[in-house]
């Protein structure tokens, strides 16, 4: 005879409780990014990312995240990672990293 799959909470192995998955999916949902609510768990990246596409955790602990939504995610976030540092600073971190990778030859 074969167990009955034990899903969410009940699950020997889970990492959350449904309480905390609906925070992360809150979280998610206000702006925040994956890291960012991992280190605050202390999860890996990966395991948010599950929670977040409903791989893991697929009972309802808050509402469905369409794919739409996704993508306006995603497109909010690459806009911010892309705002965040002007060109010149960038051309000029990388000449202080080229100067120090000179220096440690």
């Amino acid at each position: 005879m074969t167990r009955k799959a034990r899903h969410g909470a009940t699950n020997g192995r889970a990492r959350f409780p449904a309480r905390e998955v609906a925070l992360v999916r809150a979280l998610l949902a206000g702006g925040k990014t994956r890291r960012e609510v991992a280190l605050l768990f202390g999860v890996h990246v990966t395991t948010i990312g599950r929670i977040a596409n409903g791989t893991s955790w697929r009972q309802p602990c808050s509402p469905k995240v369409t794919a739409a939504d996704r993508r306006a995610q995603w497109r909010e976030q690459s806009r911010r990672r892309r705002a965040r540092m002007p060109v010149e600073e960038k051309r000029a971190r990388w000449r202080e990293e080229q100067q120090r990778r000179k220096a440690t030859r």
